[in-house]
């Protein structure tokens, strides 16, 4: 087996994770302010998704992401941290967790040696739409933290 198609396997079942991921947090009555967060990524990585599985079949690879226990496990997760913590911030962080545990997949695969090309760059868009979730997570995570206090200046002795 070619070293790419095992973590092409993985991307795509990590990839359905995070899809799993968006819609459960985004069907959520009470964060129903994460929709508007989670639809555009969830339209990317669906179209995203299908490529990939269509270049994998052109390379006969067939595999039909369903999604993993471990994706699952973080799904629940997710809702018990935002039980005990009380909200939005710890669902912000989870997300945030699960989409750099992400990139650190789509890099990998995107680093392999003899990728073919349009994988490559299926991967690269994956890449890029990631980058965008994280970038927009990392200053949700930003805005919640409270401003810290100016410090005041030092009487002259």
């Amino acid at each position: 087996m070619r070293e790419w198609h095992s973590a092409a396997k993985y991307l795509i079942e990590t990839v359905a994770d995070s899809l799993n991921g968006f819609d459960h947090i985004a069907s959520q009555p009470d964060r129903f302010s994460f929709h508007a967060f989670c639809e555009p990524h969830i339209l990317e990585r669906q179209e995203l998704l299908r490529a990939m599985r269509v270049a994998m079949h052109a390379h006969g690879l067939d595999h039909d992401p369903q999604g993993t226990l471990l994706g699952a496990a973080h799904r629940l997760f997710i809702d018990l941290r935002s039980a005990i913590q009380g909200g939005e911030n710890a669902v912000i962080a989870e997300m945030l967790r699960g989409e750099e545990f992400l990139a650190s997949r789509a890099y990998r695969f995107n680093n392999i040696w003899r990728l073919p090309r349009e994988l490559k760059s299926i991967g690269g868009a994956l890449q890029g739409n990631i980058g965008r979730s994280i970038g927009e997570l990392r200053t949700l995570v930003d805005a919640s933290r409270p401003p810290r206090m100016a410090r005041m200046a030092s009487p002259a002795i």
